[in-house]
Protein backbone atom coordinates (compact mmCIF):
# COMPACT_ATOMS: atom_id res chain seq x y z
CA UNK A 1 0.00 0.00 0.00
CA UNK A 2 1.02 3.79 -1.09
CA UNK A 3 1.69 6.03 2.01
CA UNK A 4 -0.83 8.30 0.65
CA UNK A 5 -4.74 8.66 0.05
CA UNK A 6 -6.13 10.29 -3.32
CA UNK A 7 -9.44 13.04 -2.60
CA UNK A 8 -11.35 13.07 -5.03
CA UNK A 9 -14.49 15.74 -5.15
CA UNK A 10 -16.70 14.84 -1.91
CA UNK A 11 -20.39 13.00 -2.95
CA UNK A 12 -21.84 16.10 -0.88
CA UNK A 13 -19.98 18.16 -3.33
CA UNK A 14 -21.06 16.59 -6.24
CA UNK A 15 -24.59 15.81 -5.33
CA UNK A 16 -25.17 19.61 -4.18
CA UNK A 17 -24.47 20.33 -7.78
CA UNK A 18 -26.38 18.26 -9.50
CA UNK A 19 -28.91 19.22 -7.93
CA UNK A 20 -29.10 22.71 -7.05
CA UNK A 21 -26.94 23.63 -10.06
CA UNK A 22 -25.75 26.61 -8.47
CA UNK A 23 -21.98 26.73 -7.34
CA UNK A 24 -20.79 28.21 -4.67
CA UNK A 25 -19.75 31.71 -6.55
CA UNK A 26 -23.09 32.22 -8.04
CA UNK A 27 -22.64 30.45 -11.38
CA UNK A 28 -26.37 28.88 -12.65
CA UNK A 29 -25.10 25.85 -13.87
CA UNK A 30 -25.94 23.46 -16.87
CA UNK A 31 -25.73 20.08 -17.95
CA UNK A 32 -23.68 19.87 -21.15
CA UNK A 33 -22.58 17.29 -23.40
CA UNK A 34 -19.26 15.27 -23.37
CA UNK A 35 -18.21 15.66 -26.57
CA UNK A 36 -15.29 14.27 -27.37
CA UNK A 37 -14.25 10.96 -25.17
CA UNK A 38 -11.16 10.85 -22.53
CA UNK A 39 -11.53 14.83 -22.34
CA UNK A 40 -13.81 15.65 -19.70
CA UNK A 41 -12.40 14.07 -16.06
CA UNK A 42 -15.36 13.58 -13.45
CA UNK A 43 -13.12 14.86 -10.43
CA UNK A 44 -15.74 12.78 -8.29
CA UNK A 45 -15.23 9.28 -9.69
CA UNK A 46 -12.12 10.37 -11.58
CA UNK A 47 -12.56 8.97 -14.84
CA UNK A 48 -13.80 10.29 -17.96
CA UNK A 49 -17.26 10.89 -19.00
CA UNK A 50 -18.23 8.62 -21.81
CA UNK A 51 -18.90 10.63 -25.12
CA UNK A 52 -22.32 12.02 -25.49
CA UNK A 53 -23.00 11.25 -21.52
CA UNK A 54 -24.07 14.67 -19.39
CA UNK A 55 -21.71 16.57 -17.36
CA UNK A 56 -21.77 19.48 -14.95
CA UNK A 57 -18.87 22.06 -15.16
CA UNK A 58 -18.58 24.36 -11.69
CA UNK A 59 -16.53 26.51 -10.30
CA UNK A 60 -14.62 24.94 -7.35
CA UNK A 61 -11.45 25.27 -4.64
CA UNK A 62 -10.29 22.95 -2.97
CA UNK A 63 -8.94 24.87 0.01
CA UNK A 64 -10.49 25.00 3.04
CA UNK A 65 -9.10 28.36 4.05
CA UNK A 66 -8.74 31.43 1.76
CA UNK A 67 -5.31 32.56 1.18
CA UNK A 68 -3.65 33.98 -1.68
CA UNK A 69 -3.31 30.22 -3.32
CA UNK A 70 -6.92 29.76 -2.92
CA UNK A 71 -7.62 29.61 -6.16
CA UNK A 72 -11.07 29.14 -8.06
CA UNK A 73 -10.91 27.36 -11.26
CA UNK A 74 -13.53 25.05 -13.79
CA UNK A 75 -14.36 21.06 -12.87
CA UNK A 76 -16.42 18.76 -14.08
CA UNK A 77 -18.78 15.93 -12.64
CA UNK A 78 -20.88 13.34 -14.39
CA UNK A 79 -24.10 14.77 -14.31
CA UNK A 80 -25.56 11.36 -13.16
CA UNK A 81 -24.92 9.74 -10.04
CA UNK A 82 -21.17 8.41 -9.76
CA UNK A 83 -19.15 6.15 -7.58
CA UNK A 84 -16.45 8.44 -5.36
CA UNK A 85 -12.57 7.22 -6.95
CA UNK A 86 -12.34 4.14 -4.20
CA UNK A 87 -9.11 2.99 -4.73
CA UNK A 88 -7.72 5.61 -3.07
CA UNK A 89 -4.05 4.54 -2.44
CA UNK A 90 -3.63 4.34 -5.88
CA UNK A 91 -3.15 6.97 -8.35
CA UNK A 92 -5.95 7.43 -10.81
CA UNK A 93 -6.07 7.28 -14.51
CA UNK A 94 -6.88 10.73 -15.20
CA UNK A 95 -3.37 11.17 -13.24
CA UNK A 96 -1.55 8.67 -14.64
CA UNK A 97 -2.14 8.53 -18.50
CA UNK A 98 -2.02 11.90 -19.16
CA UNK A 99 0.92 15.26 -18.27
CA UNK A 100 -0.06 16.92 -15.15
CA UNK A 101 1.30 19.49 -12.86
CA UNK A 102 1.83 18.35 -9.06
CA UNK A 103 1.53 21.12 -7.07
CA UNK A 104 2.52 20.67 -3.30
CA UNK A 105 1.58 22.62 -0.65
CA UNK A 106 3.09 23.06 3.16
CA UNK A 107 1.01 22.95 5.99
CA UNK A 108 -0.17 26.73 5.90
CA UNK A 109 -1.62 25.98 2.07
CA UNK A 110 1.63 27.82 0.63
CA UNK A 111 2.60 26.53 -2.66
CA UNK A 112 6.31 25.15 -2.44
CA UNK A 113 7.57 25.71 -5.85
CA UNK A 114 10.73 23.76 -5.27
CA UNK A 115 9.10 20.51 -5.27
CA UNK A 116 6.03 21.59 -8.10
CA UNK A 117 5.91 21.18 -11.82
CA UNK A 118 5.09 19.13 -14.61
CA UNK A 119 5.03 15.64 -14.38
CA UNK A 120 4.38 12.96 -17.00
CA UNK A 121 1.88 10.80 -16.36
CA UNK A 122 3.59 7.93 -16.08
CA UNK A 123 6.28 9.17 -13.49
CA UNK A 124 3.00 10.72 -11.38
CA UNK A 125 4.30 8.18 -8.63
CA UNK A 126 7.67 8.31 -8.45
CA UNK A 127 7.37 12.32 -8.17
CA UNK A 128 4.84 11.99 -5.75
CA UNK A 129 6.92 9.79 -3.61
CA UNK A 130 9.80 12.07 -4.31
CA UNK A 131 8.01 14.90 -2.84
CA UNK A 132 6.24 13.47 0.02
CA UNK A 133 9.81 12.40 0.62
CA UNK A 134 10.23 16.26 2.02
CA UNK A 135 9.10 16.72 5.79
CA UNK A 136 7.76 20.27 4.43
CA UNK A 137 5.37 18.98 1.92
CA UNK A 138 2.04 18.58 3.90
CA UNK A 139 -0.19 17.49 0.60
CA UNK A 140 0.02 17.70 -2.72
CA UNK A 141 -2.98 18.90 -5.92
CA UNK A 142 -2.78 17.18 -9.20
CA UNK A 143 -3.85 19.12 -12.25
CA UNK A 144 -4.32 19.52 -15.69
CA UNK A 145 -0.85 20.60 -17.30
CA UNK A 146 -2.31 22.50 -20.08
CA UNK A 147 -4.37 24.62 -18.12
CA UNK A 148 -4.19 23.99 -14.61
CA UNK A 149 -7.51 22.94 -13.26
CA UNK A 150 -7.67 20.63 -10.26
CA UNK A 151 -8.05 16.66 -10.94
CA UNK A 152 -7.43 15.84 -7.31
CA UNK A 153 -5.76 16.03 -3.83
CA UNK A 154 -3.39 13.79 -2.30
CA UNK A 155 -2.53 13.76 1.74
CA UNK A 156 -0.02 11.81 3.14
CA UNK A 157 -1.13 8.68 5.77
Amino acid sequence: MNAYKVIPISTSIAQHMRVHMLDDYGNELSIRTAAYPNAYPCRHCLGYAKQHSGIVLFAYTPFKTPGPYSEVGPVFVCSDECQSYADINHLPPVVTHNHVGLRTYNQHHELLYLHSGLVQGKDAQNALEKVFREPEVAYAHFRTAQYGCFLCAVERL
